[in-house]
């Protein structure tokens, strides 16, 4: 997905308040561990995360095995 359809989808399905934390949102491609990808593919340290993210990071094998078993 490219940053103007991520950046368009944002504005139509989040709320948004948290839009005002950027100036310039960053479009994220995907998440693994403590890091975030961009899409161009740059690579950032995640420190924005969330409660869940600040534990357990992002792509975490284990809870998405659970929740694709739904359990």
């Amino acid at each position: 997905m490219d940053t103007q359809t991520i950046l368009e989808k944002q504005r139509a399905y989040l709320w948004p308040n948290h839009i005002l934390y950027y100036t310039e949102p960053l479009p994220l491609a995907h998440g693994d561990g403590l890091y975030v990808w961009d899409t161009d593919g740059k690579q950032y340290l995640d420190f924005f995360g969330g409660i869940l993210t600040t534990s357990v990071g992002h792509n975490n094998p284990h809870v998405v095995e659970r929740a694709r078993a739904g359990s």
